[in-house]
């Protein structure tokens, strides 16, 4: 994991709520429902990995300004 991805990862808190059928996984403010708990872990582990690109497929619009921020930082 490099450190870009490490520092993205930092900037929101993950919480998980399980439920009887599936889960909802809220990163920072967003929350994101998943009908089972495995679709859930795997969109997590595809997150950890590329925080960037996971990040767009579900609030682009966040992700584009936190790249930005990012570059202007880095």
């Amino acid at each position: 994991m490099t450190q870009n991805q490490i520092r993205q990862l930092k900037n929101w808190d993950i919480e998980i709520k399980f439920f009887d059928r599936g889960c909802v996984v809220r990163v920072g403010c967003k929350g994101f429902a998943f009908e089972s708990v495995e679709e859930a872990m795997a969109e997590l582990v595809a997150y950890t990995k590329d925080p960037i690109g996971v990040g767009k497929k579900y609030a682009p619009m966040e992700f584009v300004e936190l790249l930005k921020e990012c570059l202007v930082e880095g």
